[in-house]
């Protein structure tokens, strides 16, 4: 993956922001369509066309769930976290340098064919802890099987 561009990105003043997900539209959101390529161990990939993006919360919400971007956070990392054979596995998504610009959720990451997990959005940096990261829950649902 190549160096991202250092630029003044729009957190440059502390924000709360919420996600959206578009993705697979045979299922509610947010549900992560899965192409199950490994079904004897459970795995697969996202399938193409699935996006995330994080949305600034005009004016600002009390909320307890909305992420906040803190004194210093300047982008926002989103990462699925997911328990696989009871191992806590972390797949990174993006990295959001503005708001309302949906990023493709990668389809060369592994992630379960079906259950549980979390999209974390966490803000970055965050050197005084003053940025609350949000979590989103989500389902994966198998769509397509390859192989077995």
């Amino acid at each position: 993956m190549g160096a991202i561009e250092r630029r003044p990105p729009a957190f440059t003043r502390s924000k709360d922001y919420l996600e959206e997900f578009s993705t697979c539209e045979d299922f509610p959101q947010p549900t992560i369509g899965v192409a199950c390529t490994n079904p004897t161990a459970g795995t697969g990939h996202p399938v193409a066309g699935q996006s995330v993006e994080v949305q600034e919360v005009l004016p600002p919400s009390t909320a307890a769930s909305p992420g906040y971007t803190g004194n210093f956070g300047v982008e926002i990392n989103a990462s699925l976290v997911y328990t696989q054979a009871g191992v806590v596995a972390e797949a990174p998504v993006a990295t959001f340098l503005d708001y309302a610009r949906a990023m493709a959720i990668p389809t060369s990451i592994t992630v379960p064919c079906s259950g549980g997990g979390v999209m974390n959005f966490a803000p970055s940096p965050n050197p005084d802890q003053s940025g609350v990261p949000s979590n989103v829950d989500v389902t994966f649902r198998t769509t397509v099987v390859v192989g077995g």
